[in-house]
């Protein structure tokens, strides 16, 4: 939340992004608490960024497709993991994470939800990699603070990667 003002002043832009910062902060206790995300706080999400769009005089009818263009990284979710479950029976990714993707998509372009999606896999294999090689237990894990992680990191630092990336297609 700091950093939000740090590196902007004390903004509006910033003031939105440490709403953000604390509304995921609070996903993530609550899911590493209880296993859930609770919708009032996904509600949350998007009526801060909806009332910044309007507030900064952003081109609502461009962050309107943009994000619905975004929406679609967390359907193919849904259908990849509805897949994936009746064909293994077994869950293997909680409503909750899957509806805080469709929250992002408010908040992040569609490539930049792709390399969140990417990078809390990532950091979810590695830090719960480590735990379960060091303190050999396994199972299933909250997953919402790893999206949220992701997500202040792609937004802070995600655009130079995907210039990049984009420049090499």
């Amino acid at each position: 939340m700091l950093l939000a003002f740090a590196a902007g002043g004390l903004d509006m832009k910033s003031a939105m992004f440490a709403l953000l910062a604390i509304v995921l902060i609070m996903i993530s206790a609550v899911d590493i608490e209880t296993r859930l995300i609770p919708d009032i706080l996904l509600i949350a999400l998007a009526i801060i960024r909806i009332a910044f769009v309007l507030i900064l005089k952003g081109n609502f009818l461009d962050w309107l497709f943009s994000s619905a263009i975004a929406l679609i990284i967390p359907a193919a979710l849904l259908a990849f993991v509805l897949a994936y479950e009746k064909i293994r029976g077994i869950e293997a990714m909680g409503g909750g994470d899957i509806k805080l993707f469709g929250a992002l998509s408010l908040w992040l372009d569609w490539r930049q939800l792709i390399l969140a999606l990417i990078a809390s896999c990532v950091i979810g294999i590695f830090i719960n990699g480590g735990y379960m090689l060091i303190f050999k237990k396994g199972g299933a894990f909250p997953f919402g603070p790893y999206i949220a992680l992701a997500a202040m990191i792609v937004l802070a630092f995600g655009a130079p990667l995907i210039n990049w990336y984009m420049g090499l297609l």
